[in-house]
């Protein structure tokens, strides 16, 4: 077998001895990357890199908790709107007089109660949800118009239930085919003095003067178709109201004509209340003549409609929170 010795071919004994040197030089190279590569991180890089892990993750924590939170709340809006749709399909069903009874059943704030929901067979409520109900009715007054004035007026209901305390005079019309008519006036101590005149079928002519006597004295006086009536009053116990209350609302055909005349010379203000329905005969025709007098007419008793609209309203809340609400109307009869 073929043998070198080292020396007998200098060139090649030199290239071998260099490969090997450069063998070694790059095995310590990769030593040495392979040891810096296994020696960890610095504190400050930890720290640096925690920082930026912390500054990206918290926005997205923050839209997730927040997408979470919406998705809840959109969740019990649902439910509180459905809540509150079953019970006004149920009330809808109900008769007028289980929906008052309801109203009565219920308590100040309109909390419906487990007692009150399985009394009317109402949906039942689910756990941490309220449910409030509250009915209003419609208090409609009729007002009607007439040739005289367009306008509704209303005395106060204080004055209707005691109008016989708070005038001055009074005349009652009783009859439109007829100029029948009673008088009431109050004397110096206000004592109530009735008059009646019981009339033909002729036009009802009425006269009412109001007149100063002296600074501390007032007269009235009333005519009806030539009969006289007359009283005098202290000027302090002057009210300055005068009240004309038809009452006939059965004739149809054949009425007389009723004109009234005014004249107030007191120096005072003088309110004429006219007590009207739309069933009125009678019409009376007022001529205010001197004086500052002011005129009410189509007073009247309050008149319901046969039919009276009602309103009801549903609140569902959680925790306090109002969530849905609807508020619906029902024609009903009276």
């Amino acid at each position: 077998m073929l043998s070198i010795k080292r020396g007998m071919y200098p060139l090649f004994n030199n290239k071998i001895f260099k490969a090997r040197k450069a063998g070694d030089w790059m095995g310590r190279k990769r030593l040495e990357k392979y040891k810096s590569l296994n020696q960890g991180f610095t504190l400050v890089e930890v720290i640096v890199t925690v920082a930026i892990i912390g500054i990206v993750t918290v926005p997205i924590a923050l839209i997730f908790q927040s997408a979470l939170a919406s998705s809840i709340q959109t969740r019990e809006q649902l439910k509180a709107t459905q809540l509150t749709q079953q019970f006004i399909e149920s009330i809808k069903t109900m008769h007028m007089e289980q929906v008052l009874d309801l109203d009565s059943a219920v308590d100040a704030t309109g909390k419906l109660s487990d007692d009150v929901l399985s009394r009317f067979d109402l949906p039942m409520i689910p756990q941490g949800y309220e449910v409030f109900f509250m009915l209003r009715k419609d208090n409609v007054d009729i007002g009607y118009n007439n040739e005289f004035d367009d306008s509704k007026y209303r005395m106060p209901v204080s004055e209707i239930a005691n109008r016989t305390h708070t005038f001055d005079v009074e005349i009652r019309l009783d009859d439109a085919k007829t100029s029948s008519a009673r008088v009431y006036l109050y004397d110096r101590e206000r004592h109530l003095i009735e008059h009646e005149i019981i009339g033909t079928a002729e036009n009802r002519e009425v006269a009412i003067n109001i007149k100063k006597i002296n600074a501390d004295e007032l007269k009235i006086d009333v005519e009806i178709n030539g009969t006289h009536y007359s009283e005098e009053i202290k000027a302090i116990d002057y009210e300055g109201i005068i009240n004309i209350v038809t009452l006939d609302t059965m004739t149809q055909e054949d009425h007389i004509t009723t004109n009234i005349e005014i004249t107030n010379s007191s120096g005072d203000v003088a309110d004429i209340y006219v007590y009207e329905t739309p069933q009125d005969q009678i019409k009376p025709i007022i001529d205010l003549n001197t004086g500052t007098n002011t005129i009410h007419r189509n007073i009247t008793e309050p008149l319901i409609f046969d039919y009276r609209l009602y309103e009801f309203e549903i609140e569902v809340s959680k925790n306090g929170k109002l969530l849905s609400k609807v508020v619906t109307t029902r024609l009903a009869k009276e």
